[in-house]
């Protein structure tokens, strides 16, 4: 299983579930800027320009 696998399909109530007990993670990214206007709470703000540099602070033993 790599870094990205797909999931097939989920509900809001499944990944809030999910995020409750810590087995997703959830990256929001987009801007900052965007990111202060709402988001989902518990997600991680990860701007799409600095995702590749910052890979490694990502858990790879999570859903994502």
């Amino acid at each position: 299983m790599g870094f990205f696998s797909r999931t097939p399909s989920t509900t809001a109530a499944d990944v809030a579930a999910r995020m409750k007990d810590r087995s997703v993670i959830v990256i929001d990214v987009r801007q900052p800027s965007e990111w202060r206007r709402g988001h989902i709470h518990g997600a991680h703000n990860v701007p799409l320009s600095q995702l590749a540099t910052r890979l490694h602070r990502i858990p790879a033993d999570k859903v994502v």
